[in-house]
């Protein structure tokens, strides 16, 4: 299946008031690893690190870099009411990036 377009459609990840919205399109390259680019939408930006932090090490600094770089690089809006802030992330070669900040290393899933 290997260039086969997967399509996220509504992906997302929430505790409390701050969720995680993702949609956009990934391929499967011929390395093993997805490749493309993903609209996130956070809601309560400011506690997109709490949000995340369980999918980190405890002393990762990785948490706090992903919400410096969600707020720092995305677009502020509002989404209900509520701030919010929309960003692109970039899968490639098994980096996955928020602007030029890695947010996650993937393992090839061949």
């Amino acid at each position: 299946m290997i260039g086969m377009p997967i399509e996220v459609q509504d992906a997302f990840l929430f505790r409390d008031e701050a969720k995680l919205s993702a949609t956009g399109g990934l391929t499967l390259e011929s390395d093993g690893y997805l490749a493309g680019d993903l609209q996130i939408t956070a809601t309560d930006p400011e506690r997109i690190a709490e949000l995340v932090r369980p999918f980190y090490p405890p002393a990762s600094a990785v948490p706090q870099a992903f919400q410096g770089a969600l707020t720092g690089f995305g677009q502020k809006t509002t989404l209900n009411g509520r701030p919010a802030v929309t960003a692109k992330f970039t899968f490639r070669e098994g980096a996955i990036r928020i602007g030029f900040v890695p947010i996650a290393q993937m393992v090839p899933f061949f």
